[in-house]
């Protein structure tokens, strides 16, 4: 295998070597395949899964009741009954929502078990919790949350054969090398592909401008987006790295007017109205996305802006402004307020806390959801005998599709209507 892996990085197109490395890999036991890399190998060089693969998928294992182990900061040392927030809100939001889930599902007739752990956001803290006998009996862990303490614990489930998601609102791959790791999000890769996808098929005129920031997870993104937008015969016509120093071309590239109108509205610009089909923002970052939203309104054509959930979240842009520019979104946590059971979930969770649900406990509630039915209908080796493009409903957003990948496969797509967010297109 190493030396298969060192003569691809020397000569990274030399397809028989992937195709001995994909072989080599395909025959290991079936919960220590390297999927990812196998992956990226057969699609990179069309190779065909069939002849390289076996594919020896075990019987699933099922039990009476399952355990969630959650390896997480929830840091109860520093917790008091006021009712200011906390430091560490989002892990304790998770947490509640985690726990009506549980109670949701006892009623269905699915039994979870729930075991809390504070690893203080500290690595010795984590690495004592996992000499705790009882944590081998866990079916899943979740945690813990944070990469700097993850190693410890991807070291612990791959040594004990447990499922392990390090942080069920991530969309980082960086860790799913391990066999037994998975993402509850769509990767970043996921989350651009599809979104060159989405374009590809529903946006008629075929150009595209990227813009990203300066994160790793931008530059993946916007590579992943370019990469799968001109396979899919997308031309992208425009790509720039944004920083703060250089946020202003922005404006000067898409609002530089060449004629103006008799009150002294843009009519034309250097840019040509009309000339370009969409813009892809791979970012999060208010400082892009808003000057993006902004040069589309002045320009008053049809380019449609794609970008990410994220932007929904402690915005300084007003969402008409998202309406008349006709943004559309990749969300993978959209929650329809047309779905009755958001309504159930809201009314629980107040009924329960005296206060409207949290993103993220929105977030931990379906999570738990969407794992107690998959550990109910695949077992606790779930990893290994899911079909790939296996599809769990979620009970609040669009649920889960499992990939080769290990990441969710499913993304809705949204924009705002009305004045109201909706669904557009789900995978």
């Amino acid at each position: 295998q190493e030396t298969l892996k060192m003569m691809l990085e020397d000569y990274p197109q030399e397809k028989e070597a992937a195709r001995a490395l994909v072989r080599l890999l395909g025959r290991q036991p079936f919960h220590l395949q390297n999927t990812t890399l196998m992956e990226s190998l057969i699609q990179k060089f069309n190779l065909i899964r069939e002849q390289l693969v076996v594919n020896e998928i075990p019987k699933p294992i099922f039990k009476n009741s399952y355990r969630i182990a959650l390896v997480m900061p929830f840091l109860a040392s520093t917790l008091d009954p006021s009712p200011v927030k906390k430091r560490n809100q989002f892990v304790l939001d998770l947490y509640d929502g985690m726990k009506l889930a549980v109670d949701s599902l006892s009623r269905q007739g699915i039994k979870l078990e729930l075991l809390a752990y504070d690893n203080e956001r500290n690595k010795e803290v984590t690495k004592r919790i996992l000499t705790k006998e009882e944590l081998k009996t866990a079916d899943l862990i979740v945690g813990p949350l944070f990469s700097e303490e993850a190693i410890p614990v991807q070291e612990f489930a791959l040594a004990n054969q447990i499922n392990l998601t390090i942080n069920p609102v991530s969309n980082s791959s960086d860790n799913t090398g391990n066999p037994f790791v998975f993402l509850y999000q769509p990767s970043a890769e996921t989350l651009a592909r599809r979104s060159a996808e989405w374009v590809a098929n529903h946006v008629t005129r075929k150009t595209c401008m990227v813009y990203y920031g300066d994160t790793s997870k931008d530059s993946l993104m916007a590579s992943n987006f370019i990469a799968h937008a001109r396979e899919l015969g997308v031309k992208v016509v425009y790509v720039q790295r944004v920083q703060k120093e250089n946020s202003g071309t922005i404006l000067t590239q898409l609002t530089t007017a060449t004629e103006y109108d008799e009150w002294k509205n843009p009519l034309e610009f250097k840019l040509k109205k009309d000339s370009i089909g969409s813009i892809y923002v791979a970012s999060d970052n208010e400082l892009i996305y808003s000057k993006v939203i902004n040069s589309a309104e002045t320009r008053r054509d049809s380019i449609i802006v794609v970008g990410q959930e994220g932007w929904l979240q402690d915005t300084s842009v007003d969402y008409s402004k998202f309406e008349r520019t006709r943004v559309t979104l990749a969300a993978p946590n959209y929650q329809s307020i047309a779905n009755p059971a958001f309504h159930s979930f809201r009314r629980k969770y107040i009924s329960k806390h005296g206060s409207l649900p949290a993103e993220y406990a929105s977030i931990g509630f379906e999570f738990i959801m969407v794992m107690g039915q998959i550990l109910s209908q695949y077992g606790i080796n779930f990893i290994q005998t899911m079909p790939d493009g296996s599809s769990v409903p979620g009970a609040l957003s669009g649920g889960y599709l499992w990939q080769p990948t290990h990441d969710n496969g499913r993304v809705p797509f949204v924009t705002f209507k009305a004045g109201q967010l909706i669904t557009i297109f789900q995978n």
